[in-house]
């Protein structure tokens, strides 16, 4: 009878504590589902702000090769993993210009992230852009596409275009037209985007 008594009080007493732990397993996934979602909304309006086009359907990174300055050739897809600015710019370009020295500022403050800046000239030679770079002193990565493979891929039918893309390759929004990338609303967009959160 002692036993019975004994191993019944046991019972009762661990009840209250097995209860406790799982309720509490629920609701941190819970939050981190709402922590998912609530990072997307803050993406989707940030972009809104800065006027960037979301895709109906997801996008992936064309693979295509291009050419840095020093003639090595480089496949867009090297740089997965990272938060990736696509340019696509000339040196004719006025607003392409113009918008290049906020690049230059966002580039500066995120290079050592999970962030970087391709910068991809359209159709226009070697010299045409390091006669450029001698007036300008700008430190991001400048490619050349000599064949326009990018534009035509993506369908930019106008320069600049920019594109952002995140770390699992995917185009999560088009900007046609010059910006200032180191506006608020652009630092903290970057800033959202190169957090290591999954789902996003």
């Amino acid at each position: 009878m002692r036993k019975r008594l004994i191993i019944t009080m046991f019972i009762i007493i661990m009840m209250p504590t097995g209860c406790k732990k799982s309720n509490a397993e629920t609701p941190t996934k819970d939050l981190d589902k709402d922590k998912i979602k609530n990072k997307k909304q803050v993406i989707e309006e940030l972009l809104k702000k800065i006027g960037g086009g979301l895709p109906k359907s997801s996008l992936q990174l064309f693979e295509a090769e291009i050419m840095d300055l020093k003639k090595n050739k480089i496949k867009l897809s090297s740089y997965k993993g990272k938060v990736i600015f696509l340019n696509l710019w000339a040196t004719w370009c006025p607003p392409c210009r113009a918008e290049m020295p906020s690049m230059e500022s966002l580039y500066k403050k995120f290079k050592d992230k999970d962030f970087v800046i391709i910068a991809v000239s359209q159709g226009e030679d070697l010299n045409t852009i390091k006669n450029f770079l001698k007036k300008n002193n700008y430190t991001f990565p400048i490619f050349i596409d000599i064949k326009n493979e990018i534009a035509k891929s993506y369908g930019a039918g106008s320069i600049p275009t920019s594109y952002l893309i995140d770390k699992d390759g995917f185009i999560i929004a088009r900007f046609v037209g010059g910006r200032d990338w180191f506006s608020d609303e652009a630092i903290e967009l970057i800033n959202e985007l190169v957090k290591d959160s999954p789902g996003v």
